[in-house]
Formats: C-alpha cells, structure tokens, sequence
C-alpha cells in the first residue's frame, strides 16, 4: 500500500503515477492534483487532507480488505498503462504545441 497523505500544490504528484505503474494500491490526500488522477474508491481511496482519522481509516479498509485492495491496484495501473505513460504524456505535448503554433501562424 502505498500513501500521498499531503500534497504541495501547486504541481503533479509524480509518486503516483509511479505507484500506479508498480501496480500499488494508494490512498491519497483529496488535493485537486490528486482527484485529476484517482476517482475515490475506484482506482484509490482519499480522504480530506490533513485528516489523520481519514487516513488511518483508509488505510485500514486497504490492510484489512484484500479483494478492495487488488481491485484498486489492479484499476489504477490499468489507468496509468492507459493515459499516463510517458508516450501518452508526448501525444498529448505535441497536440498542444501542434495547436499553439497553427493558432500563431494565423
């Protein structure tokens, strides 16, 4: 189980994606950084930041539940294979570029 219990906004919360990658669980703080990549109980589970009830909570259902655990980890590498490889990271680069420089030559 791997955990983000605290995010400095603003910026991209790279460990996760290099959890999702490894195929771990996560529990994340809820930052707005954080729900642009996990969905609440579908792919991770947040709780409010700063909460230290929420996160031993969250932590707690991953230890003690094994089908919820695999299920998130499973879900959440599968998001990470999908939209958030460094080839998907270029694709996406190059359509904004692509964008921003027919925009300047008109």
């Amino acid at each position: 189980i791997c955990t983000a219990p605290g995010i400095c906004e603003p910026g991209s919360p790279v460990k996760l994606f290099d959890y999702g990658a490894a195929g771990r669980p996560v529990i994340a703080a809820n930052a707005p950084s954080v729900t642009e990549i996990i969905t609440d109980e579908k792919n991770g589970l947040l709780f409010e930041e700063g909460s230290l009830e929420g996160f031993v909570e969250a932590l707690s259902r991953l230890i003690e539940d094994d089908k919820l655990r695999d299920q998130i980890a499973r879900t959440f590498r599968e998001k990470i294979e999908e939209e958030h490889t460094w080839e998907k990271v270029g694709q996406r680069t190059e359509r904004v570029l692509s964008r921003v420089l027919n925009t300047s030559r008109n």
